[in-house]
C-alpha cells in the first residue's frame, strides 16, 4: 500500500484531491481564472469601503493575467 492516499489528501503531483480538478490545458487555465474574477467581483459587490476597491483591483489583476496567456 505504498502509493496508498485516504479520500481528499492532495496528491503533491499535481495538487488534485483524489479525482478531483486537474488544470491541463491552458484553455482550463483560463477558465479557471475567469471564474476567479466572477468570485472575487461578487465578493467586492457585498461589501462597501476599502476592501471593496482592493478586491476590485485583485480582479482587474486575476483577468490581466488570464488574458496574457
Amino acid at each position: 500500500m505504498k502509493n496508498y492516499r485516504p479520500p481528499g489528501s492532495l496528491n503533491p503531483r499535481t495538487h488534485d484531491q483524489g479525482g478531483g480538478l486537474r488544470i491541463k490545458t491552458e484553455l482550463e487555465i483560463k477558465g479557471k481564472l475567469l471564474e476567479a474574477v466572477a468570485l472575487v467581483d461578487m465578493a467586492a459587490d457585498a461589501i462597501d469601503g476599502e476592501k471593496k476597491e482592493q478586491l476590485k483591483r485583485i480582479s482587474t489583476e486575476i483577468f490581466d493575467i488570464e488574458c496574457d496567456i
